[in-house]
């Protein structure tokens, strides 16, 4: 669950939104924060992939370009 996003940053770009609930990265099923740590450690910088969330109770796919690490 997204608290908020940086309103210049990779995830505002692509969409996402405070409150999103991430369920997907590209073909990997998000359940927890391991596997969403898991998923972005297999990509690089200036991938896109495609990202699915529930946003009041819809899903949304969503194409983002993934930034550098912090």
């Amino acid at each position: 669950l997204l608290a908020d996003v940086r309103a210049d940053g990779p995830a505002a770009k692509a969409g996402l939104q405070g409150g999103d609930l991430i369920v997907r990265i590209g073909t990997m099923d998000i359940r927890n924060i391991y596997d969403y740590v898991h998923v972005l450690n297999t990509r690089k910088p200036g991938e896109t992939v495609r990202i699915v969330v529930e946003r009041e109770g819809q899903r949304v796919t969503l194409d983002a370009v993934l930034g550098p690490s912090r």
